[in-house]
């Protein structure tokens, strides 16, 4: 994991909204199906910006991922900052709107940031 985020260049294009959408409602749909007895989540290794979505907006995310009183636990997003220009607005955005957790790594640490993940399912 840590040679793949090394290598990783952020250069843009990237549809980073549309991505977490269609992730969030895929993962909708299969919780209808699978029920609550599982815990959902996403996590986003992303430096935060967003050249080319046109499907979502962060405010449409932010609103689509807001826990309601009939779905407290929803679907949790963790985002890992990573590289040199990292938007963490964005990325804290993500993560709070959905009850998770949002951090940049020290790559040395990468395994801790997962094991700090993995506690929330």
């Amino acid at each position: 994991l840590k040679n793949i985020i090394n290598s990783e260049i952020a250069d843009g294009g990237t549809s980073l909204f549309d991505s977490i959408g269609l992730a969030y409602q895929t993962l909708e749909t299969r919780r209808r199906v699978r029920g609550d007895s599982r815990r959902y989540g996403i996590v986003v290794l992303s430096d935060g910006e967003d050249t080319e979505s046109n499907s979502f907006s962060l405010a449409q995310l932010e609103a689509m991922m807001r826990p309601t009183e009939r779905d407290p636990t929803g679907i949790q997003i963790h985002a890992i900052g990573i590289g040199d220009d990292v938007d963490e607005n964005v990325l804290t955005k993500l993560a709070t709107a959905s009850q998770g957790a949002y951090g940049t790594p020290d790559l040395e640490n990468i395994e801790a940031i997962y094991r700090q993940i993995s506690k929330y399912f």
